[in-house]
């Protein structure tokens, strides 16, 4: 875990570190916020996704998170559990981010700050454009504080923007950008620009 946090501080300093929490990683997450936190003074944000996860373990996660002094949380559905084609929720756990955001809002009020995501160049599982903006409303009206973006390259119509412009992720190098994105452009539906937009 230090070489990972040497290599944050090595680096320009960020406005906050961002950590996938999954069933796989359980201690480890928290471990490397408290370690961002305590050696680089950064501000952390914890994943959580509805995937594998019952409503106690939540409440479980959340109360560490709370012990551990991690005030933020990306609130996800998150992806198909391994092994399986398909998101199903987990018996006793959450159908949707909104039924989880509304639950971190239950169980602690505003003591963390919540992002959602969004889909600038569509979610795989929507049927539609605006069955998505529904999704994104019902999150945000459930409690989340802002939206992150998965990468996408295309200028949105005014229609879809419905809150702060979303961070981008740049690289100038296009070979670096096809080794680097071309996974990320799989799971979430976007598209590499062609060589002369980059």
């Amino acid at each position: 875990m230090r070489p990972d946090v040497d290599t944050v501080e090595s680096q320009p300093k960020p406005d906050f570190m961002d950590v996938t929490w999954t069933l796989d990683s359980g201690k480890r997450t928290m471990e490397m916020l408290v370690a961002a936190k305590a050696l680089c003074a950064l501000d952390v944000q914890m994943h959580l996704a509805c995937t594998g996860i019952t409503q106690a373990m939540a409440a479980d996660l959340l109360s560490e998170a709370v012990d551990a002094g991690v005030r933020s949380i990306l609130a996800l559905r998150g992806d198909a559990a391994p092994g399986q084609q398909t998101w199903v929720p987990t018996p006793g756990g959450f159908k949707n981010a909104g039924e989880l955001v509304s639950f971190i809002r239950q169980q602690h009020g505003d003591f963390f700050s919540i992002a959602v995501a969004g889909h600038p160049a569509g979610h795989t599982d929507s049927a539609s454009r605006e069955e998505e903006l529904r999704y994104l409303k019902a999150k945000v009206d459930a409690g989340a504080d802002y939206i992150v973006t998965q990468i996408f390259f295309k200028v949105l119509p005014p229609s879809l923007l419905l809150c702060l412009p979303p961070p981008l992720m740049r690289q100038k190098r296009r070979s670096v950008l096809e080794r680097t994105g071309v996974r990320c452009t799989v799971w979430c539906d976007a598209s590499l620009p062609s060589p002369a937009t980059i």
